[in-house]
């Protein structure tokens, strides 16, 4: 092996690490773009409880946040039940 290996050469070793590594990395009957789809979702959850309903303001809401207007609903059914 005194000679460079040839970029056809190469790509099959990087392809068969990589291959390797995905199979340790990912769990058995787990699709990369499930994995893939559960992180967007979970990012976009995160967006919209951070973001979207705790400092957002919404017009239809009377310019209050979602979660005001949530914890408003929530004491108004404890004091109704009292």
């Amino acid at each position: 092996m005194s000679r460079n290996a040839s970029s056809p050469e190469n790509r099959t070793i990087i392809l068969l690490i990589e291959q390797e590594e995905y199979e340790q990395i990912m769990p058995a009957g787990v699709s990369k773009f499930s994995c893939i789809f559960a992180e967007a979702e979970l990012s976009i959850i995160e967006y919209i409880e951070m973001f979207y309903n705790a400092k957002r303001l919404h017009q239809a809401l009377e310019y209050r946040t979602p979660n005001e207007v949530e914890a408003e609903y929530a004491m108004s059914l404890t004091s109704a039940l009292q």
